[in-house]
């Protein structure tokens, strides 16, 4: 969120969006399966890290839900369809737009939206122009055809969270590890948090009034990240900070 209660994550790409759907690629690819892409809805997080120590707590606090994540194959077709649903309120609000690791995409916001609903917000097809374009895997365009890896809650992939179906999903790695737990352990692998996280790095671009609206960005601190065993606690040592609030979001 802003400082005014706005949800970033649920209007465009935020360096913590980023941080999450790396971890759940991360995550994966320590299996034997692996994954091609992680995929995660806005609606799933739920509040900023804010500045300071980062105990276990606050890491969970930001993905609070009993989720688990889920490797499945799916075509690139469903993937595209999935993305169109996330993308059909943008550039507004919305709880089913789909962050990504492992893939780039561009919503062009100026097409009204042909996205189909039922009584239920459940995605039931696409009627006209599609806005999700230069869909990219990987740094290569997406094939409808091809079956890619996807990693992704339980909660998106099998229990139509916030009205995605991922049709023809196909199991292959069901349940292997608590979200939660797979962010805190991404968050160990760093002695420090990358630069790279401290601002959007175009995963999701907007396009309205044919310019691309900018990626909702948000300054934060550089903490140095260290864990400690005993108390399975996740802590930082503070640095100055950049941003006023001093949250990341």
């Amino acid at each position: 969120m802003d400082d005014e209660g706005n949800w970033l994550v649920r209007n465009g790409e935020t360096g913590l969006c980023n941080l999450i759907t790396d971890a759940f690629l991360y995550a994966a690819r320590q299996t034997q399966t692996g994954a091609d892409i992680a995929l995660h809805n806005s609606g799933g997080i739920r509040t900023n890290i804010p500045a300071g120590e980062i105990t276990f707590e606050k890491a969970y606090n930001v993905l609070p839900f009993v989720n688990t994540l889920c490797i499945v194959e799916v075509s690139g077709q469903t993937i595209l369809d999935e993305l169109e649903m996330g993308a059909r309120l943008a550039p507004g609000n919305s709880r089913s737009l789909l962050h990504a690791s492992g893939m780039t995409y561009v919503i062009n916001a100026t097409i009204p939206s042909s996205v189909i609903i039922d009584e239920e917000d459940l995605f039931v097809g696409v009627s006209g122009d599609r806005r999700v374009c230069n869909v990219l895997v990987n740094g290569e365009p997406i094939d409808p055809e091809k079956s890619y890896k996807v990693v992704a809650t339980n909660y998106s992939l099998r229990d139509k969270g916030d009205g995605h179906m991922f049709r023809g999903a196909v199991q292959l790695e069901p349940d292997f590890v608590m979200y939660y737990d797979a962010f805190a352990d991404y968050l160990k692998t760093f002695d420090a948090i990358p630069d790279y996280y401290a601002e959007s790095e175009g995963r999701i671009q907007i396009l309205t009034e044919n310019i691309l609206a900018p990626a909702a960005k948000r300054e934060l601190i550089k903490p140095l990240l260290f864990w400690e065993s005993e108390e399975e606690t996740l802590t930082t040592k503070i640095t100055p900070l950049i941003h006023p609030s001093g949250e990341f979001s």
